[in-house]
Formats: structure tokens, C-alpha cells, sequence
């Protein structure tokens, strides 16, 4: 199994080519739902793009994929695409620190997804690091992933009140142990993308 254990955040700037990106970033530009939350107890919520709802599934599985085997290199274990979170936030929709998954082998690699943001527009990437006991951020810069261990409590802030425009991401979440691959929950957000 894990053979490395994450000790701080990992930041992939330009992770994946160009050709990829535009094709993911141009499918985010509509068909946007209010009612997003990060977990069932979030009380804040945001903009959300279900997977009925995606023009161009085949990129979603490709860049799973492709970014599964960068997180596979750092962790240094086999891994399996679990599910994906698509997640849009304007000024005034902040979310609450969560964690996607409580059990061990999982990842997550959080994409910054728009062809341009400000950094001075906020939305910025934050996590608390239990081993370092620390907070660390990141940037908000497109085509940037994030890569946390899934326990590891974690949110997007919402773009301050400088932008109208709409911060977007997707969360690509794997898993060490196959076993997983049955759970409920990950069917529930990754049915759709494959069917």
C-alpha cells in the first residue's frame, strides 16, 4: 500500500497540457445549479454542475487519469479514481473547512479550472496540515492542482468582492484500496461520468 505519507501540501503548477485544460475550462462555462454544498453539513451553498449536465464527459475520465498518475508518483503508491467534485463560488459563498474522506490511501487533487483569474480576486486554496499542525494556502492560479491527503481538513474561499466572476474547480479524489471502488458514496457523484 502507501509506501510515502504526504507531509505538507503539494502545489502542481501547468499540470496538465494546454490542449486539456482549455477542453475542461470550456466545458465549465455553463449549465451552472445553485445549491452546492461541500458535505452534508455545510450550511453555505454555492454553484455546482452536475455530471448530467457536462458536455464533454471523456475529459473528466482523461484528466483523472491523467493527474491520478502524478499523484501516483508522489505518493508512490497504485491508485483508483474514486470520484470528481465540480464546484463554483462567486463573492459572498464561502464554504466551511471539510474533509472529503476519513479513511487512509485516499488523495485528493484539487484543479483550478478557469483560463483567467486575478489573484487579487481572492479564492484562494486552504488546508490545515495535522503533521506540520500548520495552515497552508495556495494560490488560486489556473491550471494549478492542489494535492492533500482526503483527511486533511480543507475549502476553496470564495472570490472576494473585487469579481462578479466565477471561481471553478474540480476535486479528483483516489483511493489506494479497490475495495472502496463499491462504496455508495462514490457512486453517487461518478455514475453519471462513465454511463
Amino acid at each position: 500500500m502507501n509506501l510515502v505519507t504526504l507531509t505538507e501540501s503539494v502545489i502542481l503548477k501547468d499540470v496538465l497540457p494546454t490542449d486539456k485544460f482549455l477542453r475542461l475550462s470550456n466545458d465549465l462555462r455553463g449549465n451552472w445549479v445553485f445549491g452546492n454544498n461541500s458535505n452534508g453539513t455545510d450550511t453555505y451553498e454555492s454553484w455546482s454542475k452536475k455530471y448530467d449536465d457536462v458536455s464533454d464527459p471523456l475529459i473528466y475520465m482523461d484528466i483523472a487519469t491523467y493527474i491520478g498518475y502524478k499523484v501516483r508518483r508522489l505518493v508512490e503508491s497504485k491508485l483508483h479514481f474514486y470520484r470528481a467534485h465540480i464546484n463554483g463560488q462567486t463573492c459572498g459563498q464561502p464554504s466551511l473547512m471539510h474533509t472529503d474522506h476519513t479513511a487512509d490511501g485516499f488523495y485528493t487533487a484539487v484543479l483550478f479550472t478557469r483560463k483567467y483569474w486575478d489573484t487579487n480576486w481572492g479564492g484562494e486554496f486552504v488546508c490545515y496540515n495535522p503533521i506540520k499542525e500548520r495552515y497552508e494556502y495556495a494560490p488560486y492560479i489556473p491550471n494549478t492542482a492542489v494535492v492533500i491527503p482526503s483527511s486533511w481538513s480543507h475549502k476553496g474561499s470564495n472570490p472576494n468582492n473585487t469579481t462578479h466572476e466565477l471561481r471553478t474547480s474540480v476535486a479528483f479524489m483516489y483511493c489506494e484500496d479497490p475495495k472502496y471502488l463499491d462504496d455508495p458514496k462514490r457512486l453517487k457523484s461518478y455514475k453519471h461520468l462513465i454511463e
